[in-house]
């Protein structure tokens, strides 16, 4: 008989299966420098993210972001879940991840990495001794027939050149189809070009691993290094993350066309690599940023216990190879299977759509209906971590022998469930602590942005002798696109010193306004 983990939480009220850990359903909102919540990952992957932890020495918020876009990955474009405003949300995710050199990060992404890269090596393995010596003389074999029609072709008289011509046609065609069976499987890529990475995606069911632990040449790929111009060309990473068609054409190179290409990404690099990238307008404007989970860990190194002077340590076999096992079998499941071309949906319950909604409407509410570009990403990105988590949990790992766990028979059923309120909850709260290293990231952005906007009113009311208006500043989009935002930004400058209102006086006729001028000198009379 053998011993049954069942990675699922337990949904209060309804009907459920045994779950050997309980999902913390407290929502808050995180502060910077708040422990990233590890217990709201699925036991198998938060019981990775403590091994990583304690064998790295890394904290959390090292293991806990790499972990759980490894298992993103893993899901391919398997599953969709059909969350709000009849939206289908995938499972991909995009992770950028910045450490100080030397703080065991590139460690941390190894071990979390480890099993995906695995299984990438196996398929590679077994491609070479078994699938491509075939390939490889099919190809020879269509070749030569194509080379001996041609040859036929251009003799003076030739009495079947019609059943030549097909021949040669059908060899072509069996040509075209071993030159892409000798190609070896990828389930990753590193640095690319978007025309470099468009190619790879069409050979590998338009579906891949964008993961770099030195992320320099990703970084100038997106950001345009290597085209004319110098300018940024993420429009693949746009598509690929919510698997939207795309044309790539490209002078001197083949026109690719991909009909639902998609990316999980992690991208590691050093802080100063971060603050560079959300220095770019256009990354931020365009959307690629706003797309992005950031996790920005200072070098927080952990003591190394004294006993490991004993022997080498090692993760524990009981949370290692349940998290492999895992991961492989998504892979097998929603990347390798039929899933990845014809994926499964799902959808959720109605306390955890309304989970969702209540996100939603809270951030319109809070942002007057306008939200940034990062803001308004938020909810989708709670969904997407939702769907990570909700696979994840609904697997079953069975213990098969002394140090040896595997998934069980039929282990896989988060594609036949829908997603609960206990997810939802939980995948708030992972997204509450992004969204709290994102808001850290931008506040020199939006810090320079509010100078910049200051010393363009500073010089319209220079030259207004009588002071400005809150008209002055909604009135042709000068700096605000509504005289709500007009009359805050003044409060907020007068509040903070810049301004100083000037009262409407009473008596006479017309609609009477506050006038605003520069505070007056105290050496002026």
């Amino acid at each position: 008989m053998t011993d049954t983990i069942e990675i699922v939480a337990e949904i209060a009220g309804t009907q459920s299966v045994t779950s050997t850990t309980e999902i913390s359903t407290e929502t808050e909102q995180g502060s910077q420098g708040k422990p990233f919540p590890v217990d709201c990952l699925p036991q198998v992957l938060s019981d990775m993210a403590n091994g990583i932890s304690d064998i790295a020495g890394v904290p959390p918020e090292m293991s806990g972001p790499l972990v759980l876009v490894v298992a993103s990955a893993s899901t391919g474009r398997g599953v969709r879940l059909n969350s709000i405003n009849n939206h289908q949300t995938s499972s991909n995710l995009y992770l950028l991840f910045s450490k100080q050199s030397g703080s065991g990060g590139s460690t941390a992404f190894k071990l979390a990495s480890a099993p995906f890269y695995g299984r990438e090596a196996q398929l590679r393995r077994d491609f070479e001794e078994n699938d491509k010596p075939g390939a490889e003389a099919e190809r020879d074999a269509a070749t030569a027939e194509v080379a001996r029609g041609q040859s036929l072709l251009k003799k003076d008289k030739v009495e079947d050149r019609a059943g030549i011509l097909e021949s040669v046609k059908d060899a072509r065609k069996r040509l075209a189809e071993a030159e892409r069976a000798v190609i070896a499987p990828l389930l990753a890529m590193s640095d690319s070009t978007p025309e470099g990475a468009s190619k790879i995606l069409s050979e590998q069911g338009e579906c891949l691993f964008h993961a770099d632990a030195d992320a320099g040449d990703a970084i100038k790929a997106a950001m345009g290094g290597y085209q004319e111009g110098n300018g940024p060309s993420e429009s693949l990473w746009l598509k690929a993350f919510s698997g939207e068609g795309i044309t790539i054409t490209r002078r001197n190179s083949l026109t690719v066309k991909l009909e639902r290409p998609t990316l999980a990404l992690c991208w590691i690099m050093t802080p100063e690599s971060m603050r560079e990238l959300f220095s770019r307008e256009r990354l931020s404007e365009g959307g690629f940023l706003a797309r992005c989970l950031v996790a920005n860990i200072p070098g927080l190194a952990r003591a190394i216990p004294e006993t490991a002077a004993d022997e080498a340590r090692k993760i524990a076999a009981e949370v290692a190879q349940p998290y492999e096992a895992a991961i492989w079998a998504s892979i097998n499941a929603y990347r390798l299977g039929p899933f990845n071309d014809d994926p499964a949906e799902i959808g959720m319950t109605s306390a955890a759509r309304l989970e969702f909604i209540r996100d939603w409407n809270r951030m319109i509410e809070k942002h007057g209906g306008k939200p940034d570009p990062f803001t308004a990403r938020h909810t989708e990105q709670a969904i997407r971590i939702a769907l990570v988590i909700h696979l994840f949990h609904h697997i079953a790992i069975e213990k098969r022998g002394p140090g040896t766990w595997g998934v069980s028979e039929d282990g896989l059923t988060g594609h036949t469930r829908p997603l609960d309120v206990h997810v939802a909850r939980a995948a708030l709260r992972v997204r509450d602590w992004f969204a709290e290293q994102q808001s850290a990231l931008l506040a020199p952005q939006k810090a320079s942005a509010e100078e910049a906007l200051w010393e363009k009113v500073r010089r319209k009311v220079l030259s207004s002798p009588t002071g400005i208006t809150a008209r002055d500043l909604y009135s042709g989009n000068f700096a605000t696109k509504t005289a709500k935002e007009a009359e805050e930004l003044l409060a907020r400058w007068v509040e903070d010193g810049w301004l100083e209102k000037i009262e409407p006086k009473g008596g006479g006729a017309g609609r009477k306004v506050a006038r605003y001028t520069l505070p007056r000198s105290p050496f002026r009379g």
